[in-house]
């Protein structure tokens, strides 16, 4: 009975943190490393022609402004080989506040890309845009 008790208190902390934003916030501060939950979420292409961010709880948000960037970046460099959109962020496991973000937040349907394995074109793609 005493492990029941405890099983329902950690899905219910689980579901809270994952669906009720100020819980997820809340625990993100208390269960990161100092910096871990102030961390920018960062985007780029293959090659690295675009790059792009976002700060939690600040700035541009995914699917308002780094979408709308880098469909503009792909209209005004149609001859890019740069055309996918990564992410260069790591998921975190063990930060069982974000799972439900894990699932539905497009962000973290991009495929991952480390950031030490972009490699500059050798030459400068053009753009038609300016």
């Amino acid at each position: 009975m005493k492990y029941l008790k405890i099983i329902s208190l950690i899905v219910i902390v689980v579901i809270l943190t994952n669906y009720v934003f100020p819980f997820r916030v809340i625990v993100g501060m208390v269960f990161s490393s100092p910096n871990l939950h102030v961390d920018y979420f960062t985007y780029s292409t293959a090659h690295g022609e675009f790059r792009s961010f976002e700060e939690p709880l600040k700035g541009p948000q995914f699917k308002d402004m780094v979408n709308i960037s880098f469909e503009y970046y792909k209209k005004c460099h149609p001859m890019s080989p740069d055309t996918i959109l990564y992410r260069t962020f790591r998921k975190n496991a063990w930060e069982f506040w974000n799972w439900g973000l894990f699932i539905s937040d497009d962000r973290f349907k991009l495929e991952y890309l480390s950031p030490e394995s972009i490699k500059p074109l050798p030459y400068k793609v053009k753009s038609i845009c300016n």
